[in-house]
């Protein structure tokens, strides 16, 4: 499974509410993050990206009120994620932004 799709998984488990799914999604790319084979750079960067926020929601680091902007962090790193597409054309300079 990709990087994108963990991240995808666990977004759509946090988004129900769903805390059991969270936490197999969150072992889920735990164990792909620990276990995968040969990689590129960026895919390394975006493993490593997955694995710091899925320990920080599997530790419950993302959990606690006063930490409202690493649960914000979080979400948004694995938005970025779940579009490889974007991240991609962000690495690669592309963009279909013409604005200027």
């Amino acid at each position: 499974m990709s990087v994108g799709q963990h991240a995808a998984n666990i977004l759509s488990a946090w988004r129900v509410a769903d805390r059991a799914r969270v936490e197999a999604a969150t072992e889920s790319a735990l164990v792909s993050c620990a276990t995968g084979g040969p990689r590129s750079f960026m895919e390394s960067e975006q493993r490593e990206v997955l694995r710091s926020v899925a320990e920080n929601l599997r530790d419950g680091v993302c959990r606690r009120a006063s930490k409202q902007g690493s649960l914000r962090g979080a979400v948004a790193l694995l938005v970025h994620l779940s579009r490889p597409e974007q991240i991609k054309k962000e690495m690669t300079g592309v963009s279909g932004d013409t604005r200027k």
